[in-house]
């Protein structure tokens, strides 16, 4: 398909952090673009500002009859009014993933992909590159602070960056020129059955990256692709290793050796080790490519600032701190935990908790019990669905006794409609809010009710 001549588009999912991303890509390019979603949100008061005209499930008919082409996420499923209706329709429809897959294909694409930290190493990279060549076209899969958008466009950039997502083997339809492989921990098993299955995509990523690849040294000490990788990390042998790392007025900072020579004195506003190996990706990356262009590189790590939903901190209060993350998974959580316990020694930390999908619980329901009772406190919610029915046996409650009976009295199962009654009397001195679900819809009621 030759998006040239594809003049009106209608993205199905529009409020998804990705397809928000794309929308915005099109109306860059001067199409028409509209789209639907199940209900308003921040994400689509933002599209609908920048010309975006939404659909929203509470409407009996919607505004796509017109168009040359539909995008769609499979996050909206297929038992909904809006993909019932699409079954009549002739215009061509295509995933997300295609679609991004034609655009990695117009210049040099960065392909971020991993289990975990791609979000941040994604905007890490656009910051970087954006430093060092004065621009970059990027798609971020969470709102980058030093662009205050998840997209970023330039008509005459050289490089795109762009979060290559392992589920349901979306990143295999991109056209990488360069790539980075954070991590290759089990997840999507839903999708993938196991981890071997998982690890043959990530393979099968890796071939088609053109030019240099980078692989976290932990990730490829069990997953080896068969063709040529450098790798980077804290361990010896890592070809592009951390040291020195010292955490100095909130920051870290660190030096990386390379084949080269010690790049030093970098430094990242980001806590905890996970997101100094992020940075070190990015970093890498970035050096690979534009070998003399150091100090920039360094500057434009300096500059950085995070991204939305990312051990961000949402208020500080005499009492205490309110931090909220995106973690879902329980590496995630066991990270966001480490790094809250780095940044505020001797403080307690409270959790609170969405699991999202019922699938990925059932997969890892003792990894989660595990992880969730290293907190002092663990307030658990529901189970957010996003896509799936509900699995019998599995449910926050089942969770709540697993971490229970690996520390009694740990966890306790909670309505979001008492999490504040619960925070007052509480009075947490570090408050973690984790999950990928609409926890992130009670971070101003929070912020309001318990830290103003």
């Amino acid at each position: 398909m030759n998006l040239d001549k594809i003049h009106n588009i209608y993205f199905v999912g529009a409020g998804g952090i990705g397809m928000s991303a794309l929308a915005k890509y099109f109306l860059n390019c001067g199409k028409n673009v509209k789209g639907y979603d199940r209900h308003e949100s921040k994400i689509t008061k933002e599209l609908e500002q920048a010309g975006v005209s939404m659909d929203y499930d509470h409407q009996s008919q919607f505004g796509f009859h017109d168009a040359d082409l539909i995008i769609y996420t499979p996050a909206v499923s297929a038992d909904r009014p809006i993909r019932r209706q699409l079954k009549n329709t002739t215009i061509p429809q295509l995933k997300r993933a295609e679609v991004l897959g034609m655009i990695t294909s117009l210049n040099k694409t960065a392909a971020v992909a991993g289990t975990h930290g791609k979000t941040t190493t994604c905007a890490m990279l656009a910051q970087l590159i954006h430093t060092v060549q004065g621009s970059v076209t990027a798609f971020i899969g969470g709102k980058s602070a030093n662009f205050n958008s998840n997209f970023v466009f330039d008509e005459n950039a050289e490089y795109t960056v762009i979060e290559a997502d392992e589920y349901d083997r979306s990143f295999l339809l991109l056209t990488p020129y360069i790539g980075i492989i954070t991590a290759v921990d089990a997840d999507h098993l839903d999708i993938y059955g196991s981890q071997a299955e998982m690890h043959r995509s990530f393979h099968e990523f890796a071939d088609l990256v053109k030019g240099p690849l980078l692989i976290n040294d932990r990730a490829a000490a069990c997953f080896k692709p068969d063709r040529e990788f450098v790798t980077y990390g804290f361990e010896e042998n890592a070809d592009y290793q951390i040291t020195d790392l010292r955490v100095r007025e909130g920051q870290n900072i660190f030096n990386i050796n390379t084949p080269g020579g010690t790049l030093t004195d970098l430094t990242c506003s980001l806590p905890g080790k996970h997101n100094v190996e992020n940075a070190a990706a990015a970093v890498v990356l970035c050096h690979l490519i534009f070998p003399r262009q150091t100090e920039k590189i360094k500057r434009g790590l300096a500059a950085f600032k995070g991204v939305e939903r990312r051990f961000e901190t949402i208020a500080k209060s005499q009492t205490g701190v309110y931090i909220d993350d995106y973690a879902h998974h329980p590496r995630e959580i066991s990270a966001a935990v480490s790094a809250a316990h780095l940044m505020y020694p001797g403080k307690k930390v409270t959790v609170i908790f969405q699991p999202h999908l019922f699938s990925r619980t059932a997969d890892f329901m003792d990894d989660f019990a595990c992880v969730l009772s290293e907190p002092d406190t663990t307030y658990l919610l529901e189970i957010y669905p996003a896509r799936e029915k509900p699995i019998h046996g599995i449910s926050s409650a089942v969770l709540t006794e697993k971490i229970n009976e690996i520390k009694a009295g740990k966890a306790v199962l909670i309505s979001k409609e008492e999490v504040c009654k619960k925070l007052k009397t509480d009075q947490p001195e570090v408050l973690l809010t984790l999950g990928a679900g609409d926890i992130a819809d009670l971070r101003e009621m929070i912020k309001k009710e318990v830290y103003a």
